[in-house]
């Protein structure tokens, strides 16, 4: 659950008035009560929770800080003892392993919210608030106005902060109320220290030269009595000395796909996951593709050089080479050569149709093209048969503005036979897809048979009735 862009804007000291209101709102529905007491210069509402309780505990850990005091196991450890002895059965925990505190788009998280929102929780308990949240704001948003919004107590066994007392409450008026958005604050500080110094640390260790990459790339693997080294996988390798090998002898690079796939070549994400590799990582339709062929062509990596960090700090013969330089620097310089003689005349136009021209043969996405000689006009054609051989596909073409055409057939023929009141619907739909190309003259070729004159709904009407 993201928090509003206003609330965000808000003063932490209209947060705590909005949260007293709320606090303040509700009434006894659903088991729940209110029993009003008096302090000497303020009156406050308390709400008393039902006797049965659907308490569950929140964990998290960042990839930054792995200390044994903060595993999973340990923060589970504290939570389950603060249940037994409040006689409050854990009866789900929700674990986001991995993620920053700064970050309120975890996957546990979001769970968790998302059935506090059903109404299936009524307690949450966290090791401390920085379990919660290292972003004072939106942490404070959640404790002092999601929670209690949605009856829900919430307890930081750590800091010894349980809201059954009242974060608001006047009889301490100087304990949770200021304590808790200070600690709240100080884990927000601390988060951006800890982000610093291990961006400091990888940038040091990228300019001596040390990987600092998560994984090795295709055809390297990490040395097994240094994690910071690279070393050639024998397997792998073989795969990349071939790739290069093909594009110094002039092989285009569709022709290089297509080789690899006729050769059922795992691709970089297969073998990746055949040596082990756990996570969501985009395992695309398993063949090889243009992109992953000149992602390998162009990286410097497999001369021996590192080229890391956001300061891309560069150090030479840091791994053993699967191209020597000359014949690298060699494919670069065709790569350009082609890429100045594909200089387009005039600006490209958006392809508001990308993905979703579909090959009638092989079903595979069609690209989209520019006309012979850059002109003005568009087709979509399928490269499956130049990248998987020819029995895999008969390759189909078609004009974009053949496309165009289609849609405008097919959705003016379906509002006729349904009924006249999706006239507006079919109208807004279509101007949808077509209104980023009112303001482009070098398209208006392509929507031709719609006669586009100038963008506007109400000047659509002449060629929508004719």
């Amino acid at each position: 659950m993201d928090i509003p862009s206003w609330k965000r804007k808000m003063p932490y000291a209209m947060i705590l008035l909005e949260a007293t209101v709320c606090a303040v709102a509700f009434f006894g529905e659903g088991g729940y009560f209110f029993m009003a007491r008096k302090s000497r210069k303020h009156q406050y509402t308390e709400m008393f929770r039902p006797s049965t309780a659907n308490a569950v505990g929140y964990v998290r850990l960042s990839v930054a800080n792995q200390e044994e005091f903060n595993s999973i196991q340990n923060q589970k450890f504290i939570i389950e003892r603060w249940g037994d002895q409040h006689q409050i059965p854990i009866s789900h925990y929700y674990i986001d392993n991995g993620f920053s505190g700064q970050r309120f788009d975890r996957p546990a998280f979001q769970k968790m919210i998302e059935d506090i929102l059903a109404g299936k929780v009524n307690c949450v308990i966290v090791k401390d608030l920085s379990r919660l949240g290292r972003d004072y704001i939106t942490t404070g948003y959640y404790i002092e106005v999601i929670f209690p919004a949605n009856g829900v107590r919430f307890v930081s066994v750590n800091d010894q902060f349980d809201t059954i007392d009242g974060i608001t409450n006047q009889e301490h008026p100087y304990s949770s109320r200021i304590r808790v958005p200070i600690i709240n604050a100080f884990n927000e500080q601390t988060s951006i220290e800890i982000k610093k110094k291990v961006e400091a640390t990888l940038d040091m260790k990228a300019q001596q030269g040390t990987f600092i990459g998560p994984r090795a790339p295709f055809g390297y693997q990490k040395s097994e009595s240094n994690h910071d080294k690279l070393i050639p996988d024998p397997k792998a390798a073989i795969v990349v000395r071939k790739i290069f090998e093909l594009a110094a002898n002039g092989t285009g690079m569709t022709a290089i796909v297509r080789y690899l796939n006729e050769k059922n070549i795992p691709t970089p994400i297969q073998y990746a996951r055949s040596k082990g590799l756990a996570g969501n990582y985009d395992d695309g339709n398993g063949d090889w593709n243009s992109r992953s062929v000149k992602y390998i062509l162009t990286n410097r990596t497999y001369t021996g050089m590192l080229i890391q960090g956001k300061e891309k700090r560069a150090v030479a013969a840091t791994h053993e080479p699967l191209v020597d330089t000359d014949t690298f620097d060699a494919i670069q310089r065709s790569f350009q050569a082609k890429a100045f003689n594909l200089t387009t005349k005039g600006q490209s136009t958006e392809n508001v149709l990308k993905g979703k021209v579909i090959c009638g043969c092989c079903s595979g996405k069609m690209q989209r093209k520019r006309g012979t000689n850059h002109a003005d006009w568009y087709f979509f054609t399928c490269i499956t048969k130049n990248r998987l051989g020819v029995g895999k596909c008969t390759g189909m073409y078609v004009r974009e503005e053949d496309v165009f055409h289609a849609i405008y057939h097919q959705l003016k023929l379906y509002v006729n036979e349904h009924s006249p009141e999706l006239t507006q619907v079919w109208l807004t739909v279509f101007l949808w897809i077509l209104m980023s190309y009112a303001e482009q003259p070098q398209l208006q070729r392509s929507v031709s048979p719609i006669r586009l004159q100038t963008p506007g709904l109400w000047r659509w009407k002449n060629w929508f009735t004719s």
